[in-house]
């Protein structure tokens, strides 16, 4: 999985990544399919090269992928995922369960304002469609 991002508030580097696909549930993520994987990715200035440690099978349909950079605000400052205004299928969705707000899976544009938007990464590897 490689996904774009930048880190602000500081310069680095994530200690981990920890990514995770969900089923899909009413046009949000659902149940966890697989993972989470806790992985140390190859970082390019926030933007990740994953590779995961097993082959994730996910049957044809709509399922989410989740990735969350563990960074130490402290001395790594912040990291953000670029956002595509291209929205494929569902617009993307926040989540920030200790937050004040957009505490359950919530539109990005409604927790941010601005347009709909999708996350920028992409999936690499054998496609297998299975029913």
């Amino acid at each position: 999985m490689d996904v774009t991002g930048v880190y602000f508030n500081g310069s680095g580097p994530a200690k981990s990544q920890i990514i995770t696909f969900y089923s899909n549930k009413n046009g949000k993520p659902g149940r966890i399919k697989q993972g989470p994987f806790t992985l140390k990715c190859t970082d390019n200035f926030g933007s990740f090269k994953c590779t995961l440690p097993t082959r994730v099978k996910l049957k044809s349909g709509t399922w989410w992928a989740s990735l969350v950079a563990n960074i130490d605000f402290s001395t790594g400052g912040e990291w953000g995922w670029n956002t595509n205004p291209t929205v494929q299928g569902n617009e993307a969705v926040w989540e920030d369960p200790g937050g004040q707000s957009c505490t359950t899976w919530t539109p990005l544009h409604v927790c941010f304002g601005g347009s709909p938007t999708d996350m920028a990464f992409k999936l690499l590897g054998r496609a297998v469609v299975s029913n």
